[in-house]
């Protein structure tokens, strides 16, 4: 283990073992049998009962919740279902597609075999329960802020996760709209209406043609 650990630097371990190389591993080396799904808005992704299908997004968002409360969303290029990846436990998170979702579906124990029988196969599972606990430990942060500080904190954090761009403005998908950002922030109706007013004269937001929503990650 210590052979191991010695091999790799943090930023190496983060440029090999993402997401997308685990991906590209399963389809191109252990040559993984997977199935497209086309999930249209609102669906629930089959998870919650059940830990025997993974799914990896190739198109669209999806709102990870607990007890009908948004903890975060997750875009392209991720995996859901793999939280408890050696773990035989229900999972209590919900996967819900926001628009249409397109998702490849793997078998949980495919993954599993094809990890197993490399050396260092585990670090993929390790760097996906470290994602999901940052993001928990985020989640608390921001929850001991006033509203108007928390709110900003999420979007900027929700405009990162959904565009593969490295820009400073980040354009929203349209299906992020008032109804699901009031669930995601955890506010009313006139409260989100309240501070994207604010947010607007700030110039932390902006609003083009069809209401569409733009994030300024330098304000």
């Amino acid at each position: 283990m210590e052979e191991l650990i010695a091999l790799y630097t943090h930023d190496e371990v983060d440029r090999h073992f993402n997401e997308q190389k685990l991906f590209d591993f399963l389809l191109n080396q252990a040559k993984l049998k997977s199935s497209v799904q086309r999930v249209k808005n609102g669906r629930i992704l089959n998870l919650r009962c059940s830990d025997e299908t993974i799914f990896f997004i190739e198109k669209g968002i999806v709102s990870i919740s607990v007890d009908e409360s948004i903890l975060y969303f997750t875009g392209a290029n991720r995996f859901v279902g793999l939280e408890s990846l050696l773990f035989h436990d229900s999972n209590d998170l919900e996967f819900t597609s926001v628009g249409e979702v397109e998702v490849l579906e793997f078998k949980k124990v495919d993954i599993i075999d094809a990890l197993m029988n490399m050396q260092e196969g585990w670090l993929y599972g390790y760097l996906i329960n470290v994602h999901l606990q940052e993001l928990l430990v985020q989640q608390y942060m921001f929850s001991k802020m006033r509203t108007k500080k928390r709110s900003k904190e999420l979007l900027k954090v929700l405009a990162k996760e959904v565009s593969n761009e490295d820009e400073s403005l980040i354009n929203l998908p349209k299906q992020l709209n008032y109804t699901v950002l009031t669930k995601y922030l955890g506010v009313s109706y006139v409260t989100i209406r309240k501070l994207f007013e604010e947010f607007r004269r700030e110039s932390f937001i902006l609003e083009g043609p069809n209401r569409s929503i733009s994030i300024n990650l330098e304000i």
